[in-house]
């Protein structure tokens, strides 16, 4: 069975990667959610494992009850896998296109076993739970979270995992860090093309779409390395050491690409020329899909160039890449079509809108109304989601203290519906709505637009035309323009 997997699996893109203990993890945490060595065991056919439970009574349950029980099992972990790889692999899903660029073969086993987890739920907003997979992925990569203690951060990564997908507000405390700590990343320290974060940043140069310099096409990504923007000969020279191959002086080009565009010159000789013998808005936008941006290349065009004009250019470059990541990995930033654009605008006003109007007519003038006047079930959701966002950014705490409108726009829109149909509130919205039925069907026909919009969805016809009709009732109820 290992022999038949290794040729399914032990893909020459991933010279690395060891398929047996991989493969036993990711059917220990489908199994029972833990891949310690101890645990491994209890897959063998027909072993007793004890199981402790409320009342602290132990029973003992056969978890495979024979062989062919065990060779599903595998056939199962074997599909897992090697869809994670196909996944991590894809220049549109997580970039790391070959061994080179794969930042933790360590993660995938929990990758693996958490996709296959989601494919077999009956969970509906797969959508959604595939955005919160590559966010704890991302942040798991930039943490280091998967250098060591591999078994016990998979075990409690996938149980997070499965309870942020059924209950939104219960966020992964590696991603929350993640959020606070992103901004901290030594980029200038990341000299090693072996580490994870090294890794990292090229396969966001690949998510970038990041094309070549000679072709102004994408390239062919096997043949990509990692090539210096100011050479190395230059850094050597000038006696910069290991700061001249930081990764933010690395970018992604083919061999052919660097000895016959790059060489030894500096910037200011190649980028010049590149921008004299073409349309400078298409090399600036392929020198943006590298991160480099404009600001970028006016220091590295500057002559003579100077130490400190490398290093001004290093701390440029830093900033793109973190506005990457917050925006790519974090955020998931989307550029709508001009025609979508149109329709989110008028769905923020709507919701901006609404936002006011209960504010005014509920009178919520301090956080003690809120508590006091906001339905009681959803005051705990609220009061978490406000911690963890001032988790985040400590400078919010005094606003947490006192401003209402802070508080007011943690609501989403099914919660701004409950506390206008609340009982106590509705007599202050009923002249303004008509009725609670006519105001939920308008609701779910925004909200089924606004999120498809927001999690780069496609809608259907019918939620689009329900959606934009709800977009005009709103409009006309609330007297905006």
């Amino acid at each position: 069975m290992y022999r038949d997997a290794s040729v399914k699996l032990d893909d020459i893109a991933f010279p690395g990667f060891e398929i047996k203990n991989h493969l036993m993890m990711v059917m220990s945490i489908m199994k029972q959610n833990y891949c310690s060595p101890k645990y491994l065991y209890y897959l063998v056919p027909h072993e007793k494992k004890k199981i402790k439970n409320k009342e602290g009574k132990v029973t003992e349950v056969v978890l495979i009850d024979s062989k062919e029980e065990f060779m599903a099992l595998w056939n199962k972990a074997v599909k897992a896998v090697d869809k994670a790889l196909s996944s991590l692999k894809n220049p549109r899903d997580f970039g790391a296109i070959s061994s080179k660029f794969l930042p933790y073969p360590s993660i995938i086993p929990c990758l693996a076993a958490i996709k296959a987890y989601v494919e077999q739920s009956d969970l509906k907003n797969k959508v959604d739970i595939h955005s919160k997979i590559r966010k704890w992925y991302w942040s798991s990569i930039f943490q280091n979270r998967y250098s060591s203690s591999v078994e016990s951060t998979s075990t409690k990564d996938y149980m997070d995992l499965k309870k942020w997908f059924e209950d939104e507000d219960s966020e992964p405390d590696a991603y929350t860090d993640f959020i606070v700590e992103f901004k901290d990343i030594d980029l200038h320290r990341e000299t090693r093309n072996g580490s994870a974060i090294y890794k990292a940043i090229f396969n966001l140069f690949i998510l970038n779409e990041a094309k070549d310099w000679a072709t102004f096409e994408l390239p062919e990504y096997d043949t990509l390395d990692d090539h210096h923007i100011v050479p190395k000969s230059w850094g050597k020279k000038m006696g910069l050491g290991q700061e001249i191959n930081t990764v933010l002086n690395k970018t992604p080009l083919s061999s052919d690409t660097n000895r016959k565009i790059i060489r030894d010159n500096l910037p200011n000789t190649y980028l010049k020329a590149i921008l004299e013998n073409n349309d400078e808005e298409k090399v600036y936008k392929i020198l943006q899909s590298h991160l480099i941006s404009r600001k970028a290349v006016e220091i590295l065009l500057r002559n003579p160039f100077t130490v400190q004009d490398y290093r001004d250019f290093i701390a440029e470059r830093r900033q793109i890449i973190l506005q990457e990541i917050e925006g790519r990995l974090i955020n998931e930033n989307v550029e709508l079509p001009e025609n979508l654009k149109v329709i989110n605008d008028d769905i923020e006003q709507v919701e901006l809108t609404l936002r006011s109007v209960i504010k005014d007519n509920c009178q919520l003038a301090s956080i003690g109304d809120i508590k006091t006047k906001i339905p009681s079930h959803l005051l705990p959701k609220l009061q978490d989601r406000i911690e963890k966002e001032v988790r985040k950014n400590p400078s919010l705490k005094e606003r947490q203290a006192s401003d209402v409108d802070f508080w007011i726009q943690f609501l989403d829109l099914q919660e701004l519906k409950d506390i206008i149909q609340n009982k106590n509130n509705w007599p202050s919205f009923e002249e303004l709505f008509i009725t609670k039925d006519k105001l939920s069907s308008e609701f779910n026909d925004l909200a089924g637009l606004r999120n498809a919009i927001r999690h780069s969805r496609e809608a259907d016809k019918i939620t689009r035309m329900k959606g934009e009709a709800s977009i005009l009732w709103f409009k006309q109820q609330l007297k905006l323009s």
